[in-house]
């Protein structure tokens, strides 16, 4: 914690479903910056964020409704709510209060310290959630983790670009292509989708 404070960070960057690094930011008194995905059942946004996210029309993560639900599906999407707050009071919430409090030397809870985080930076692009209420210091930055694109092979670049106007539609069967070999196409259907030539580089 010595080389910590000595070192004068400006911001610490963390990942809120990992906890303490909103226990190390207050700590050291600097700015908060959370990088999420999101968490189960919304809790930590939901609770430590304040971000309003109404079952009515906003379905919990991995419900897999939609936001155009039925009545029933409210019902389930509801009872998905109360499960998860549930889920996170018992085993997470509970536990790091007391440990937080410790830390810090005053009375506190993991939701607290959490609610101080400055920016929450959503790692999802806006156009893929549904509609939902934001907070001004919620922002979606879709593709942040991705490593910056490769250029196409020349005889690759030379087709898409053949496409014109129209496009083409990428599939991929990523660590799979490695196993595709040289011979001849499979009987499987006809024509054969496997291309004869695979260049495993791509």
């Amino acid at each position: 914690m010595t080389k910590l404070h000595e070192s004068r960070f400006d911001v610490v960057l963390a990942d809120a479903v990992g906890p303490c690094g909103e226990l190390l930011a207050e700590i050291l008194q600097i700015p908060l910056v959370y990088s999420l995905r999101f968490s189960p059942g919304f809790a930590l946004e939901k609770y430590g964020g304040k971000l309003p996210l109404p079952p009515s029309y906003v379905p919990v993560i991995m419900s897999e409704l939609g936001d155009q639900m039925t009545f029933m599906e409210r019902v389930k999407n509801m009872m998905y709510v109360l499960y998860f707050d549930f889920w996170f009071q018992t085993f997470n919430e509970k536990k790091w209060n007391h440990f937080y409090s410790e830390v810090l030397g005053r009375p506190t809870t993991l939701l607290e310290t959490v609610g101080k985080a400055d920016m929450w930076l959503i790692r999802n692009y806006w156009d893929f959630e549904f509609s939902r209420p934001r907070l001004p210091n919620f922002e979606f930055v879709g593709g942040l983790h991705c490593r910056p694109a490769k250029p196409l092979p020349m005889e690759m670049e030379e087709f898409v670009q053949s496409s014109g106007e129209d496009g083409i539609v990428v599939f991929t069967l990523g660590s799979i292509v490695t196993n595709i070999t040289e011979k001849e196409p499979c009987d499987c259907i006809s024509p054969c989708p496997i291309p004869q030539k695979v260049d495993k580089e791509t």
